[in-house]
């Protein structure tokens, strides 16, 4: 026999289950919804009994493992808890269906599994500091942008990356080497390198042994910026220098360094690599080297593809990089110091 009483659409149930999970309490849930409480405890009641927010009444044709409710109502738990898995959300409100069913049905609302950004962690001070520096140069065009020298050293690993960690191929290949994953005991060992880069291409790319000192750092770049800076027919009292707020950088040594040789120093808030354009330059020279087969095994042979590779970045690669500085700083104006999508 069919229940009395009206029944409301699944799609006021779910808005009704949604809202109590937030703690909001039935007669708020009421008031907001314009519907009288019972409605409200009693929808709660019987979704704790049956997992559903459908009616018992019967209706013609086979219905969907999810109705197009039970979907809106996954998209709204997603809302609140953003990290939730499908597993998790089949298990906490659908435990009559499949992961893949509740993938499915967010698929065909336009939400999809991605990998998460890995992105610098900003404490709050990071992020006024960013917005600060925003600001400050909100107003520098293309053409001041163009003076900087970018700066930064970076580690290269023998065995760093050889591709995603999964593949498609056919069964009994999985020891085929093309479709391995190589490790090393211990690490493979790795190539630590200085480098600058301007407006008119690539400065020197200098090769580091050993821990990296602030004296050792001012011996860099008593060897390699001005090569960079003459070799490129630059000014030097045009130049503006930027490296970041790396102990070594900052020490009263290489201050000392920078100012006898009176060269213009950019002020960098502190974590903000999406800012500096040589880390784009760095992650271009690694998929580079990637792609060289076979992949180098020693130290040495790494080292002198690097070199290649770096002399052969192209021209207009670098001239992209310069020229999205504007809308770097416009995207963190708008992200308020934020993380933003560089």
């Amino acid at each position: 026999m069919a229940p009395h009483g009206p029944q409301h659409s699944p799609e006021l149930r779910a808005r009704i289950l949604a809202l109590r999970e937030t703690g909001m309490g039935i007669y708020m849930i009421s008031t907001k919804l314009g519907i009288p409480p019972s409605t409200v405890s009693k929808t709660c009641t019987r979704f704790a009994k049956t997992r559903s927010y459908h009616s018992n009444r019967a209706k013609s044709g086979r219905p969907r493992k999810l109705r197009h409710a039970d979907a809106k109502f996954l998209a709204l738990s997603l809302s609140r808890n953003r990290l939730s898995t499908a597993a998790q959300l089949r298990r906490d409100y659908f435990p009559h269906v499949s992961n893949n069913t509740v993938r499915r049905r967010l698929k065909e609302l336009g939400i999809y599994n991605y990998a998460r950004r890995r992105v610098p962690f900003l404490k709050t001070r990071h992020v006024k500091a960013r917005r600060g520096w925003a600001d400050d140069h909100a107003t520098w065009t293309a053409s001041e942008w163009r003076r900087v020298i970018f700066s930064d050293e970076s580690k290269f690993n023998i065995f760093g990356s050889d591709g995603p960690p999964r593949c498609w191929r056919r069964p009994g290949l999985s020891l085929d080497p093309t479709y391995t994953r190589k490790t090393v005991k211990h690490g493979g060992g790795s190539v630590m390198v200085w480098g600058c880069i301007t407006a008119k291409g690539v400065g020197r790319l200098y090769r580091i042994d050993g821990r990296l000192t602030a004296a050792r750092y001012t011996k860099i770049l008593d060897s390699e910026l001005p090569g960079t800076i003459h070799g490129h027919s630059l000014r030097p009292r045009q130049v503006i220098f930027q490296q970041d707020n790396d102990p070594k950088h900052a020490a009263t040594h290489t201050q000392e360094w920078l100012r006898r040789h009176k060269l213009s120093v950019l002020s960098w808030p502190a974590s903000s690599p999406d800012m500096n354009i040589i880390e784009n330059v760095w992650d271009f020279l690694d998929r580079r080297v990637r792609m060289h087969s076979p992949l180098p095994s020693r130290a040495d042979s790494l080292w002198e593809i690097l070199q290649e590779e770096w002399n052969g970045i192209p021209q207009l690669y670098i001239d992209k990089l310069y020229e999205s500085m504007v809308h770097r700083v416009e995207e963190l104006i708008e992200r308020d110091g934020g993380n933003t999508s560089y």
